[in-house]
């Protein structure tokens, strides 16, 4: 079964997707563009954060050992074989035995005003020792994020062929992830990156896929 999906991330706030580090002592956290300048967010680092709320939502619907524990090789299907060789999440995301039945996509902007896409600006921090509680010595950092969040939506398309016997069991994960993801990339602890993540023409209603779930996660009322 052939399946795309057309996503988008519309942030609510400012949002920092990294772009690594830079500086001697690492406290400038750049971005991550573009050739043209302009911010994205890559397919892998979707993928992740949408497996993470998948593997939160098959435990709470099936039970703690629903699940694998990602991402250590070791501690992953097959190696902990949960509803068989693979677990739900395995079978929707992939693990190092089993690739994803999906490819994710970059998360790009579509604005005719260019200047607009690449407007950002630099939030300064300090960093806080935990042992005392306190602001650590020599510890400023900056930030830089996508200040214009609300006028710069980020599109793209999750497709890939689910095999027949699995049904719409992969699916219905994969949009129950994308409806539960509220916060995405950095400083999320300093209310950066909330958003709401469409799907433009979902294939199922919420009422199919909290069907399908359940089915495919074996759950009975």
């Amino acid at each position: 079964m052939h399946v795309s999906i057309q996503v988008t991330a519309r942030f609510e706030t400012p949002f920092h997707i990294g772009g690594g580090v830079t500086g001697e002592s690492a406290t400038i956290k750049p971005l991550l563009k573009d050739g043209l300048g302009r911010p994205y967010l890559p397919g892998s680092a979707l993928k992740g954060v949408l497996r993470h709320e998948a593997e939160r939502v098959v435990r709470a619907l099936a039970g703690e050992n629903a699940a694998c524990r990602a991402p250590r090789a070791e501690t992953m299907c097959p190696q902990r074989p949960r509803f068989g060789e693979f677990c739900p999440v395995c079978r929707t995301f992939g693990s190092p035995a089993r690739p994803s039945p999906f490819h994710f996509g970059d998360l790009r902007a579509d604005v005719a005003d260019a200047e607009t896409v690449a407007s950002t600006a630099l939030r300064y921090g300090v960093g806080v020792s935990r042992y005392r509680g306190a602001a650590a010595e020599n510890l400023l950092y900056v930030t830089e994020i996508v200040s214009t969040a609300p006028m710069i939506p980020l599109s793209g398309i999750i497709e890939g062929d689910v095999p027949e016997e699995e049904g719409n069991g992969p699916l219905a994960l994969l949009l129950v992830a994308i409806n539960a993801l509220q916060m995405l990339g950095g400083g999320r602890s300093r209310g950066l990156g909330w958003l709401n993540l469409e799907v433009t023409a979902p294939p199922l209603t919420p009422a199919q896929t909290r069907e399908e779930l359940r089915r495919w996660l074996s759950i009975n009322d």
